[in-house]
């Protein structure tokens, strides 16, 4: 008996493969290296960073595809040119309303458990597990509970 997969033959194309966004490191005052040590991120030498923004769409920071057919293009651009084959039936809005950072502090020691992601929609932080649910989930989950 073949392998069922090898039976399925899937066209690939830039809207079906994964994405992979380039961060955007922002230095600040209590930044350091620990978004090295704990997520392995290739920190410049000599930066104090202290956030490591994964996935933005503001108009001062725009993250860019690192991968594939879609490299070099910004969130906003699959946002605004691929909402429903990227991102689903999700709530239209002008920007890409979820934001994901990496927090690093570089004193932290609380019981060398990793600084949890934030989550930003609308304006409004909001703190979640992002290893228990997908983007989708967690757009219906944190954009609805900020309206």
């Amino acid at each position: 008996m073949r392998n069922v997969c090898c039976l399925i033959r899937r066209k690939v194309t830039a809207l079906n493969t994964p994405l992979v966004f380039k961060p955007i490191f922002q230095e600040r005052i209590w930044g350091g290296r620990k978004l090295e040590e704990l997520f392995g991120k290739n920190i410049p030498a000599g930066k104090r960073i202290g956030e490591s923004w994964e996935i933005v769409d503001r108009p001062e920071a725009q993250s860019l595809v690192r991968n594939g057919p879609l490299r070099g293009r910004t969130i906003h651009e699959l946002w605004t040119q691929h909402r429903q084959e990227i991102f689903g039936d999700v709530p239209a809005t002008a920007r890409f309303p979820l934001a994901k950072q990496k927090p690093s502090f570089g004193t932290w020691r609380r019981r060398n458990r990793a600084p949890k992601s934030t989550l930003v929609c609308a304006g409004q932080w909001r703190e979640s597990n992002s290893n228990t649910r997908s983007v989708p989930e967690q757009l219906q989950n944190v954009c609805t509970r900020s309206r």
